[in-house]
């Protein structure tokens, strides 16, 4: 059985998430996809704006009802850096058998041999690439020898927690932006509302 593995901060979760998860079930056969918010990414220059439980809410509303996608609390648990070795390591301590799925954008795939325990970390793991339509991502296999990468051809979705945060506390709609069910959450707990 396989599961891929979605790490970030999601402050909030929005529709491009869950498409890029969707992508990833369908593209790469697996049995679940498990969103993983950080309790504090380490590529982040600050830290979420709304509490690890309110995010960890947001994405159990917007999965509510999506066969195959799933939450899970473990580096909120955890505490501190979130730092995928870590998650990982956990993981296979766990499931021994099962081989988790990373699944990351096509901009972070750059930026992979500079992750903390790089080299280690894609011994213990397979990656799966987000890439745009017609992309040809730079793969760093030279600096990472032991990489097992898949690409997913990803719908582009050009929405982000950044540009949602703004528009709440601008007082503006956000609707089709993220599920209902996460917007009605966000205004019942007067999220993002200050900066």
């Amino acid at each position: 059985m396989k599961h891929g593995y979605l790490g970030g901060s999601f402050d909030p979760i929005h529709h491009g998430h869950l498409i890029a998860a969707r992508d990833a079930l369908e593209q790469l056969g697996l049995e679940s996809v498990v969103f993983l918010p950080a309790a504090n990414a380490p590529l982040k220059a600050r830290a979420p704006q709304a509490s690890a439980a309110d995010r960890l809410a947001m994405i159990q509303l917007a999965i509510a009802d999506s066969p195959g996608l799933r939450a899970s609390d473990m580096e909120i648990r955890r505490g501190g850096t979130s730092y995928t070795h870590e998650t990982v390591a956990a993981l296979r301590e766990r499931h021994p058998e099962a081989e988790p799925v990373w699944i990351i954008g096509e901009d972070h795939l750059a930026t992979l041999p500079d992750w903390r325990r790089a080299e280690e970390l894609v011994n213990q793991a397979a990656f799966a690439c987000l890439r745009r339509p017609g992309s040809r991502p730079a793969v760093p296999t030279d600096r990472l020898p032991g990489l097992r990468l898949r690409l997913i051809d990803a719908h582009q979705v050009q929405i982000s927690s950044t540009e949602i945060r703004a528009r709440l506390r601008e007082n503006r709609c956000c609707r089709y932006f993220l599920p209902d069910s996460v917007l009605n959450f966000i205004n019942e707990r007067k999220l993002y509302q200050t900066a």
